[in-house]
């Protein structure tokens, strides 16, 4: 008994530092990734990564550990944010179905020749996916444009994919 009882208290005291640690992080954030975060999202990115589950623990409380409390804010932000930042749609009375993507970029991810480079460390073992996006938009007969918006600081992706109808 006595056993379960500290097991109980290691884990309400984890449960507590994780909410502490949320708290703090946000009550001081700035920006994520060079995008000024408003008081007004602050409440709502707690609110939306203090939520728990069946389980008890929240999604980002399972991750935690992984990467800190900076990672998890960033992570949960993103996602939350997930459906301001892809768009998809038919467009009527065309053969075509346009996806477009916005990600926030600190700084421009072009280099002077337009080669796109990752900014994340070791940027060799990193990339942004586009060889597979690639490959599906030219499976499709489609079309894929990037560009970097400076004044949002913010990377646009827009792809177009002829539908087989």
């Amino acid at each position: 008994m006595a056993e379960q009882k500290r097991a109980y208290e290691q884990y309400r005291q984890r449960q507590q530092d994780f909410c502490d640690n949320v708290v703090t992080e946000i009550k001081n954030l700035k920006n994520i990734r060079g995008i000024a975060i408003p008081e007004k999202d602050k409440k709502v990115l707690m609110d939306y990564i203090l939520k728990p589950d069946s389980d008890g623990k929240t999604k980002y409380q399972k991750d935690y550990a992984k990467g800190g409390v900076k990672n998890l804010i960033e992570s949960a932000y993103f996602t939350m944010n997930a459906d301001k930042l892809i768009n998809a749609a038919k467009r009527e009375h065309t053969p075509f179905i346009i996806i477009t993507m916005i990600n926030s970029c600190a700084s421009n991810p072009f280099t002077p020749n337009g080669k796109l480079v990752s900014s994340k460390p070791a940027p060799q073992a990193h990339g942004f996916g586009i060889k597979s996006i690639e490959k599906i938009v030219h499976k499709y007969d489609g079309n894929m444009q990037m560009y970097y918006e400076e004044s949002s600081s913010t990377f646009h992706t827009i792809i177009m994919l002829k539908r087989n109808e």
